[in-house]
């Protein structure tokens, strides 16, 4: 039996349990791309939708930088033993 940190299966289920947002990303892109590709309109619904999460995503990125920037570097290194 392989060892759960190296087993891809494992590692792959333990990412999108942490980062289900960005796999719901993934799969709105994915989606609106397979229709675009294959000459179908892509609705509008899906449009908006895939706008939201990836501007979400990429808000809750800048918002996380924005926050590490505003720590001292000994803050910073006190919550990175943590």
């Amino acid at each position: 039996m392989q060892n759960p940190e190296t087993n891809p299966i494992s590692l792959f289920f333990k990412a999108v349990s942490h980062h289900y947002g960005g796999l719901v990303a993934v799969i709105l892109v994915i989606s609106a791309c397979v229709l675009w590709l294959t000459g179908k309109e892509v609705p509008g619904a899906l449009e908006n939708l895939t706008f939201m999460v990836v501007s979400f995503l990429f808000g809750q990125g800048v918002a996380r930088r924005q926050d590490h920037l505003a720590t001292s570097p000994v803050e910073r290194h006190e919550q990175e033993k943590t």
